[in-house]
């Protein structure tokens, strides 16, 4: 079967969907992640608790899909700033 995936890295969680080529959704996995606020109007995330979660998404929809051939890896992610 031909699939895309995908992520959406989001502030306090990423969302990844593998979807067929006609746009059903096949699998789905959302992984939550904190927001560290320790100043007033400031707010910090951990890269690799985003790492893992990009990760761990993409092998969870996946997981017993072994005749999945992916054609698209499509990420979303917005920020004001770098991780």
């Amino acid at each position: 079967m031909k699939a895309i995936i995908g992520v959406d890295i989001g502030t306090t969680s990423t969302k990844t969907i593998l979807f067929d080529l006609n746009g059903k959704s096949l699998a789905s996995q959302n992984i939550g992640y904190p927001l560290y606020q320790n100043q007033l109007g400031m707010a910090e995330e951990d890269p690799e608790q985003i790492f893992s979660a990009v990760t761990q998404g993409i092998r969870n929809v996946l997981k017993n899909k072994q005749e999945t051939f992916l054609n698209w890896l499509v990420f979303r992610y917005q920020r004001r700033c770098t991780v």
